[in-house]
């Protein structure tokens, strides 16, 4: 067995020469890129996700010139050690058959390594408390697994019968969301013991048979500190309404402070090392669509993914690959429809009854691969499996819009977005009921909810494709100019001929508005 250079990632970052010398690499990024690859399994790592992780908060207009040089200044100055890099157009991989990596040892991971940005300082907090390492010291206690976690559902037993079974069926509907969305333990009725680190959720109904009241709570800790509490009051007859679109919304608001929770309070979970905290805030900068922040969101789903391999993460990682297409976000199509849909069928094999999973697999059949059949089949068996899930609803109004049913697309879009009235990414409800009344012809109200929409996120281009048209089908044609230009500065090769005339242009909805008048969009140039 021949010798090898020995890449020490335990103290100072340095590569070891079989002459014993050391090998200086003085560039801070190209070191972080080694360590990336050397920590990952098989060495290999996406371009995008090194890019996310090393240029994602950087002012550059080229970070993948800066990943290519940063590659070619790495192998020549990694010649005379014979360590290997190789990449294509999606992956960089360290060939590990020709490094020893060294990773143990009483020093902190890559130490002094920390002048790479805020992105690329979150994976090195991350991978130090992976290895119960810190710059400063050992964490005083791990976090709990995931496993050891646990949300507790407790129906407070109403006096009468129906009441007990509405509470029964109301906190097997708020089990079925937690499931889907998070990793601990999800158990209904009271535990045998009592952990610190137990999240507890009540439900309690009031009331006769036809006026129900329904209050839910989010506790922590063992003094059980309140975090959110909600209710309701509905007219209630025959069955008990868990189905009611007033119980549905508790639930998601319900659902959305455990989010929050999860999302704010990495203290509590002991490091950011935790798939939940990560995942969630992945949605939040996905959320953001603004192209860095799609791809920082991408990285942290994958890194939830190695430390739990959920369909949930593969899932919205093929969202994602959505968003890019529609946001304009990559040059090559056929990349990003040959990742959604592996990420799409792992997603499905891993978690086929996730209606969270059915879903986003919904959109991304429907906007990235095209196709609108089995788009439709996964959204209707979304919403069937959890009928509280927005985003359910939103892929089945999309299908819907885009197989020729706008009055069901309609009805599903209005159904989501009444879900999700307090979702911090209202946009993007406002934004799928307003292509569906685009396609009733309901132009006054379509440009309302466009306004609404691109008003809470400015860099979301699609509001602003349809304003252009909306407002010079009106005979705004100020404003119609204006929007034109705002869409120019975010998306520059934009003109009113792709919007009229190219059909590969995300707008196809235009084509279908009874009522609008595209001639009207030429007029402008």
């Amino acid at each position: 067995m021949f010798e090898k250079s020995k890449l020490h990632l335990r103290g100072c970052f340095r590569i070891e020469l079989i002459s014993g010398e050391f090998l200086p690499i003085a560039a801070a990024k190209q070191q972080a890129i080694l360590a990336m690859l050397a920590t990952a399994t098989g060495g290999v790592r996406s371009r995008a996700w090194l890019l996310a992780n090393l240029w994602g908060d950087s002012p550059s207009t080229d970070p993948s010139q800066n990943l290519r040089q940063a590659l070619s200044q790495l192998r020549k100055v990694l010649i005379e050690s014979g360590i290997q890099i190789s990449a294509d157009r999606r992956q960089v991989r360290l060939h590990l058959d020709t490094v020893d990596i060294i990773d143990s040892g009483d020093q902190a991971f890559l130490e002094g390594i920390d002048r790479c940005g805020e992105t690329f300082e979150d994976w090195l907090r991350i991978e130090r408390v992976a290895r119960h390492q810190s710059d400063q010291c050992v964490p005083a206690a791990p976090a709990p697994a995931p496993s050891q976690r646990r949300v507790l559902i407790t129906p407070m037993s109403a006096a009468d019968q129906a009441g007990r079974w509405f509470e029964d069926l109301l906190a097997d509907v708020v089990a079925r969301s937690l499931r889907e969305l998070f990793s601990p333990e999800v158990l209904v009725g009271r535990a045998p013991d009592d952990r610190p680190s137990d999240m507890r959720v009540t439900v309690r109904s009031f009331g006769s048979t036809e006026a129900l009241g329904i209050r839910a709570t989010f506790e922590t800790g063992r003094q059980r500190q309140q975090v959110w509490a909600g209710h309701r009051q509905i007219q209630a007859r025959g069955a008990p309404p868990v189905d009611h679109p007033d119980v549905l919304r508790l639930v998601n608001e319900l659902v959305q402070a455990i989010g929050d929770h999860y999302l704010g309070r990495a203290q509590w979970l002991g490091s950011a090392e935790d798939p939940d905290h990560l995942c969630r805030r992945a949605i939040r900068a996905m959320f953001e669509i603004r192209k860095d922040s799609v791809d920082v969101a991408d990285a942290l789903l994958a890194r939830a993914f190695d430390l739990e391999p959920r369909g949930l993460y593969l899932a919205w990682r093929a969202q994602i690959r959505a968003i890019r297409r529609v946001e304009k976000h990559a040059t090559d199509p056929a990349d990003l429809v040959g990742e959604g849909q592996a990420f799409a069928a792992q997603a499905l094999e891993l978690e086929p009854n996730n209606s969270m999973v059915l879903a986003t697999v919904a959109n991304t059949m429907g906007h990235l691969i095209g196709n609108r059949e089995k788009s439709l089949i996964l959204a209707r068996r979304s919403v069937l499996l959890n009928p509280a899930n927005p985003m359910a609803w939103w892929s089945l109004s999309s299908a819907n819009v885009y197989g020729g049913s706008a009055d069901a697309s309609y009805r599903s879009a209005v159904h989501a977005r009444s879900l999700a009235l307090l979702s911090p990414h209202r946009f993007w409800w406002d934004n799928q009921l307003f292509g569906s009344a685009v396609v009733l012809g309901r132009l006054d109200e379509a440009t309302c909810l466009a306004e609404l929409a691109h008003s809470q996120n400015d860099a979301f281009r699609p509001p602003l494709r349809y304003l252009v048209a909306l407002y010079a089908n009106a005979g705004r044609e100020e404003e119609a100019v204006a929007a034109a230009a705002k869409l120019r500065e975010i998306e520059p090769d934009f003109s009113y001929e792709r919007l009229v005339r190219d059909e590969e242009y995300p707008a196809s909805l235009l084509q279908r508005a009874p009522g609008l008048d595209l001639d009207r969009i030429s007029s402008l140039a």
